[in-house]
C-alpha cells in the first residue's frame, strides 16, 4: 500500500515488481492488486526510482483545481480518451468529489478464454478542501503480455479482443466493504472501450532502460524476431451478444452477419463441412413468458435477400419446448422437439451443437447453472450449412417474433463441436444486470404472491355477501370458512384491518379488482394502471413528493405497468427528486422495454446507438429496438384510432407555436370555432384538420372533423387539398362509413385541379380495387414526376415484388424509389429503407448504422412519444414546471431531440429553483449536449454548447470544440454563430478554411490567413 510520510511517497516494491513479472498464464488467473500510490498532493513531490520499471512522471500524481466554481454533482470522465492502447500512456481525468470519497481507474481486458478481467487498478482519496473540478493524470502500465510484442526473453503474448478503461467515484465506506464492485456501486462512473493491437503490431520493449543485455542475447533477440511468423491471427469464435437485450415478442431482433474467413486453413475446413457441419452455439436467456402464437424465435438464420430459413433454427413453442429445425442437403426442411421444457423466470444457458447429422441441445439452469438436461438426436439426411450465406438473427426478425424475455452472452464456434462442459458458464456475479433482472422479477413475484392473499380475502367477503346477502365476520373471511365460526354482522363493513401506509393505494386497487369477479392475474393490468394513475396524480405537488410516489411506482411495475417502470427508470437516471442511480435506471428501463413500452424500447435503442451510460455502442442492438417502435408507429398511422394524437415537436422557446398549443379550452381553438360558426372557410378547414389529427392539444374527434370538412367543401368545392382529404377519409372509412363512389368523385375533382396526391390515390384504387396494374403505374408515374412521396413508395413496392409491368423484381430500383419517398418523410418507405439497410440487397452491402438511423427516424414519430411530449407541454402551459420536467425527461431519455432541448431549457431557466434543488444531475449540459449532437440539431443548442466549451463549464474550456459547434451553426446561416467566429478569428484563433468557405467567405480572404482583421470584418459583415 502507498502512504504518505513527511511529504514523500512510499510505493510497495512487491506490487511494482509484480507488474513486470506477469506472464500470459498469470494474466489468465490473477486479479491485479490494488494500487494506492496516489494520495494527497504536497508542494513538491520527489521522483521515485524503482528498478526495472519506468519512472512514474510527477504529472501523474498531480491534482489541480481547474475551476473555482463549487459543485455538488459527482462526475468523472476522460479528456481526449485514447482509441488504441499505447504502453505508459497518460490519462487525463476530470472529476468532482466530496471529502470521504475514493476515485479509481480500472482496465478490464477480454480474451477468447476469459471475459472482463482486471489487469490494472489504481485508486486514491478525495482531497480535503478541494470542492472544485479537479484534474488527474494517471499513467497506465499494463502487463507486458498485453502491452508489448513477444520477443526472445518474453515469448508469451495475449491476444486481447478489447480493453475497457473504467473510472469511478465511490464513498470510502462502501469501497472498503466491497472493493471488487467499486465500479458497479459507484456514485459516478465512465467507461471507454479502447482497442488493443495484435501482438506483432505492438511496440518492442526497451530493455536498455531496464537492464544491460549480454551481446549474445541481443543477437538472439534480433534473430528470433526476424524469423517469427507474423500471419494475421483469425479465430473461428464470434461473440454475437454480450450485453443483455430485452426481447418483447416483436418482429425484430439482433441481426449479425458472419464474415468470410481469411485464413486458408479455415476456408478449407468450412468447405469440407458444407453438408457435414461442425459448429456450436451457446446462448444465455431469461424467459418471462412462453409464446402466444405457434412459434417464437430464440435464434435463427435466413438467406440474406430471399428470407428463406436455413440451418439452424432454434424456436420456442407455447408449451416451452424447444423446436430445432435444419435444412437438409436435398433442400427439404426437417425439425424435432426437445424432450423437456425451458423454465421461466431464471437464467438458462443453452448449448446447441451440430455434428454432421447429429444435434445436441444442453440446458443448464437453476442457481449457478447447477442442473443440466440434454436432448439429442440425429436427422435422417445430410444437413446443409453455410454460415456466410445468410444472416443470423438473435430473437425475432421480420419473419418470426422473438420470445419474451432477455438474451445475454451468445457465442458461436464456427468450425468446432464442443461439449457444454468445455464452455465457461457466465458468472452472474460479474454481470450486475443479469443478477438485477432475476432479482427484480423474483421480488415482484414474491410481492404478488403476498398480495394475492389480500385479493383472496376481499374476494371471499364479496362472494359471501353475494351468496348469503349478509356480511361475515372478518375472521371468517380471513380463515376462508364457509360455515361461519363467528356470527354474521347485521350490516356490511369493509375489511377491518387497515392497510399499511405504503400499501394504501394498492389495497384500494385490489379491493376494486376483487369485485370484478375475475382472477387475480387477469386483474394485473387494471391494478397496475390504477397505481400508476395514483402516482402521477401527485406530480402537480412538485418534486418533494417523488420519494413518496417511488414505492407506488414500484408496486405498479410489479403489476406489469410498463409506464411506471419507465418513469422509475427516468427518475433514477436523471436524479429527479432522488439520488441518481444509473444501475436502477437501466434495470427498470430494460424491464419496461421487455414489456414493449415504446419510450423504454426507444431509450435502449438510443443508448446503444450512442454508447451512453456504460451501454456498449452497437448499431445492431439499436436497430432491433428502433425497428420494434417503428413497426408500431406505422401501424398506428394506418389505424388512425380515435384516441390517437399527432406527434408535434414544439420548442418552449417558440412563442408563436405556444400560442396555438392550448387545446379545446384555449383562446386559439375557441376563436377558430367562433370563426367557423360564422362561416369563415379558413377556420372551418383548420378546425377540420386539427380535430382529424388531434393537433395543438385538441382531442381527436373524427365525426366533428368530417362535419367541418363537409361545411368547408360545400362553399369551396374547388379546393384540391380538401377534396383529397375527404376522399381519403371515405376510402378508409375513418370516422364514417366507406363510400368509394363519393371518394372517387372527390379524387377526380382534386386530380383535375392538378393535385399530385390525388393521382396517387387513383392509382391505389386502380391497383387494389380494379386490379389494373397498368393504369395504376400510369397514375403513380405521373404523381411521382409531380414530386409526391406516396407515389414513389408505391413504385418501389411494385419493383420490389416484381409486379411492375414487363420488369422483373429489382431490389436496387425498389430501394431507389423507397429512399426518394423516405427522404420526403414517408413512414412506410422509411421503414423499408431501414429494413433494406439492415439486410442489404444484391447490389448493396448491409449497413447497420444507416439502418438504425432510419428506424429511429420513424420510431420518434410514435404516438406514445406524442402523448408524453403533450403532457410535458400541457404541464408547462399550466405552470407545473416539476411535472413538465419529468415528462420531458421521459421523452428526452427516449432520444427525442425536442424533449432534450426543452428539458435543458427548463433546467437553465430553473423556475422557483426546482432544478438546482431537486435535479441531482447536470441536466443543462447533458441535454443541450444531446440535442446538439442529434441528427438534426437546433442552432440554439449548438450555440449553447459552443458557449459552454468556449467559456468553460465546470472545467477547462475547449476552444477547438467551441469553434466546431459555432461552425455547424454558422453553416445554417445563424448570424450569432457567424459573429462568434468573427470574434474568435479576431482573438487570433485559427478557423479551418473549409469551414470559412462553406459559409460564403471569399476565397481570396480565406487564402490570406495572415490578415486576421480582414477575415474577422468579413465575418462580421455576414
Amino acid at each position: 500500500m502507498a502512504s504518505f510520510s513527511s511529504g514523500r511517497i512510499r510505493l510497495s516494491w512487491h506490487f511494482l515488481l509484480s507488474i513486470i513479472a506477469i506472464t500470459t498464464a498469470e494474466v489468465q488467473n490473477i486479479d491485479i492488486p490494488q494500487m494506492d500510490q496516489l494520495h494527497r498532493p504536497h508542494p513538491k513531490i520527489p521522483e521515485v526510482k524503482v528498478p526495472r520499471i519506468e519512472d512514474i512522471p510527477i504529472s501523474s500524481i498531480v491534482i489541480e483545481a481547474s475551476s473555482s466554481k463549487s459543485t455538488d454533482l459527482n462526475f468523472i470522465h476522460l479528456i481526449n480518451p485514447p482509441k488504441v492502447h499505447t504502453p505508459g500512456e497518460l490519462l487525463q481525468l476530470e472529476y468532482t468529489c466530496r471529502e470521504g470519497d475514493v476515485m479509481g481507474v480500472d482496465v478490464m481486458a477480454s480474451t477468447e478464454r476469459r471475459e472482463n478481467f482486471r489487469i490494472f487498478n489504481i485508486h486514491w482519496d478525495c482531497f480535503e478542501g478541494l470542492d472544485a473540478v479537479q484534474t488527474m493524470y494517471v499513467k497506465v502500465e499494463l502487463p507486458d503480455s498485453v502491452a508489448y510484442r513477444p520477443d526472445f526473453l518474453k515469448p508469451h503474448s495475449l491476444i486481447v479482443k478489447h480493453l475497457n478503461y473504467r473510472m469511478w467515484v465511490l464513498s470510502k465506506s462502501v469501497f472498503n466493504l466491497n472493493r471488487k464492485k467499486a465500479y458497479e456501486l459507484s456514485l459516478a462512473n465512465s467507461v471507454y472501450s479502447v482497442a488493443s493491437l495484435m501482438p506483432y503490431e505492438r511496440p518492442r520493449r526497451n530493455y536498455e532502460k531496464l537492464v544491460c543485455l549480454r551481446w549474445d542475447t541481443q543477437i538472439l533477440m534480433r534473430f528470433r524476431e526476424e524469423e517469427a511468423l507474423r500471419c494475421a491471427y483469425e479465430s473461428d469464435i464470434v461473440q454475437l451478444a454480450k450485453y443483455p437485450v430485452a426481447m418483447a415478442g416483436a418482429l425484430t431482433g439482433i441481426t449479425r452477419q458472419l464474415p468470410e474467413f481469411k485464413s486458408k486453413y479455415l476456408k478449407i475446413q468450412k468447405a469440407k463441412h458444407l453438408t457435414d457441419p461442425r459448429f456450436t452455439i451457446s446462448t444465455v436467456i431469461y424467459i418471462v413468458d412462453y409464446c402466444k402464437q405457434h412459434l417464437c424465435s430464440i435464434l435463427h438464420r435466413k438467406t440474406q435477400y430471399t428470407n428463406l430459413y436455413v440451418t439452424p433454427l432454434i424456436f420456442l413453442n407455447p408449451k416451452g419446448e424447444v423446436h430445432i429445425q435444419i435444412m437438409q442437403a436435398n433442400g427439404q426442411a426437417s425439425s424435432m422437439l426437445s424432450n423437456y421444457r425451458l423454465p421461466k423466470h431464471q437464467w438458462i444457458r443453452l448449448v446447441f451443437s451440430q455434428d454432421g447429422k447429429k444435434w445436441k441441445l444442453t440446458m443448464s439452469h437453476e442457481k449457478g447453472f447447477s442442473k443440466t438436461i440434454t436432448a439429442q438426436a440425429s436427422f435422417m439426411h445430410p444437413v446443409s450449412y453455410n454460415d456466410t450465406e445468410g444472416l443470423l438473427h438473435l430473437g425475432g426478425s421480420s419473419s418470426v417474433p422473438s420470445f419474451r424475455g432477455y438474451m445475454a452472452e451468445t457465442t458461436i464456434w464456427r468450425n468446432r463441436v464442443l461439449d457444454s462442459k468445455q464452455i465457461r458458464f457466465p458468472r452472474l456475479t460479474e454481470d450486475m444486470y443479469m443478477v438485477g433482472i432475476e432479482e427484480t422479477y423474483n421480488k415482484c413475484r414474491n410481492f404478488n404472491s403476498k398480495m394475492e392473499l389480500v385479493f383472496d380475502t376481499f374476494k371471499a367477503r364479496i362472494d359471501w355477501i353475494q351468496r348469503k346477502k349478509i356480511c361475515p365476520g372478518s375472521f371468517n373471511s380471513v380463515l376462508g370458512l364457509d360455515q361461519p365460526y363467528f356470527p354474521p354482522q347485521p350490516f356490511c363493513r369493509p375489511w377491518g384491518r387497515r392497510p399499511p401506509r405504503h400499501l394504501k393505494s394498492l389495497w384500494s386497487a385490489i379491493r376494486r379488482a376483487a369485485a370484478t369477479g375475475q382472477t387475480y392475474q387477469s386483474n394485473f393490468p387494471a391494478i397496475g394502471k390504477s397505481l400508476y394513475k395514483a402516482a402521477i396524480s401527485r406530480l402537480v405537488e412538485g418534486m418533494t413528493v417523488i420519494p413518496q410516489i417511488i414505492p407506488i411506482l414500484k408496486q405498479a411495475s410489479c403489476y406489469d405497468n410498463n409506464e411506471a417502470s419507465y418513469m422509475l427508470s427516468t427518475l433514477y437516471s436523471g436524479g429527479m427528486g432522488i439520488t441518481p442511480d444509473r444501475y436502477k435506471g437501466i434495470m427498470y428501463q430494460l424491464k419496461a422495454a421487455e414489456g414493449d413500452y415504446p419510450l423504454a424500447v426507444n431509450a435502449m435503442g438510443d443508448k446503444h446507438q450512442c454508447g451512453q451510460e456504460g451501454v456498449p455502442q452497437d448499431y445492431d442492438y439499436a436497430f432491433s429496438y428502433f425497428k420494434n417502435v417503428a413497426d408500431k408507429t406505422v401501424k398506428d398511422k394506418e389505424k388512425h384510432a380515435a384516441d390517437g394524437i399527432y406527434t408535434e415537436m414544439v420548442r418552449l422557446t417558440d412563442t408563436d407555436a405556444l400560442r396555438h398549443q392550448t387545446g379545446e379550452k384555449g383562446d386559439y381553438f375557441m376563436w377558430m370555432k367562433y370563426q367557423a360558426k360564422k362561416g369563415l372557410a379558413e377556420a372551418q378547414i383548420n378546425l377540420a384538420r386539427m380535430l382529424f389529427w388531434g393537433q395543438h392539444g385538441v382531442t381527436r374527434d373524427l365525426p366533428l372533423a368530417i362535419q367541418y370538412f363537409n361545411e368547408y367543401l360545400a362553399n369551396n368545392p374547388a379546393d384540391p387539398l380538401a377534396n383529397y382529404d375527404m376522399a381519403v377519409i371515405l376510402l378508409r372509412g375513418q370516422g364514417t362509413a366507406k363510400n368509394y363512389t363519393k371518394a372517387l368523385e372527390h379524387l377526380n375533382r382534386s386530380a383535375e385541379l392538378g393535385h399530385a396526391p390525388a393521382y396517387t390515390a387513383l392509382g391505389w384504387y386502380a391497383l387494389n380495387h380494379q386490379r389494373n396494374i397498368t393504369a395504376a403505374v400510369e397514375y403513380f408515374e405521373k404523381a411521382d414526376k409531380m414530386g409526391h412521396r406516396d407515389a414513389a413508395h408505391n413504385l418501389g413496392y411494385l419493383y420490389r415484388v416484381g409486379k411492375y409491368p414487363n420488369h422483373p423484381a429489382d431490389d436496387a430500383k425498389a430501394f431507389e424509389y423507397y429512399y426518394k419517398s423516405a427522404a420526403g418523410g414517408h413512414m412506410d418507405s422509411g421503414l423499408m429503407v431501414a429494413e433494406i439497410y439492415n439486410q442489404g440487397h444484391s447490389n448493396m452491402l448491409r449497413h447497420s448504422q444507416y439502418a438504425a438511423v432510419w428506424a429511429r427516424f420513424i420510431a420518434e414519430q410514435n404516438v406514445e412519444m406524442g402523448r408524453t411530449l403533450r403532457k410535458g407541454l400541457d404541464a408547462y402551459l399550466e405552470g407545473s414546471w416539476s411535472e413538465s420536467m419529468i415528462y420531458y425527461m421521459m421523452a428526452a431519455e427516449a432520444g427525442v431531440e425536442v424533449a432534450q432541448f426543452n428539458l435543458a431549457y427548463l433546467c437553465e431557466e430553473d423556475n422557483e429553483n426546482i432544478a438546482a434543488s431537486y435535479v441531482h444531475s447536470d441536466c443543462i449540459w447533458k441535454y443541450y449536449n444531446k440535442s446538439s449532437n442529434s441528427e438534426h440539431p437546433p442552432v440554439l443548442a449548438q450555440l449553447k454548447m459552443g458557449d459552454y466549451h468556449w467559456y468553460g463549464y465546470q472545467g477547462a474550456s475547449d476552444t477547438e470544440k467551441a469553434v466546431e459547434l459555432y461552425g455547424k451553426a454558422a453553416k445554417q446561416r445563424d448570424p450569432q454563430a457567424i459573429f462568434n467566429l468573427g470574434y474568435i478569428v479576431e482573438q487570433g484563433i485559427e478557423v479551418k478554411p473549409d469551414l470559412l468557405k462553406s459559409i460564403g467567405i471569399k476565397q481570396s480572404v480565406v487564402n490570406n490567413s495572415t490578415d486576421k482583421r480582414t477575415l474577422s470584418m468579413e465575418l462580421y459583415r455576414k
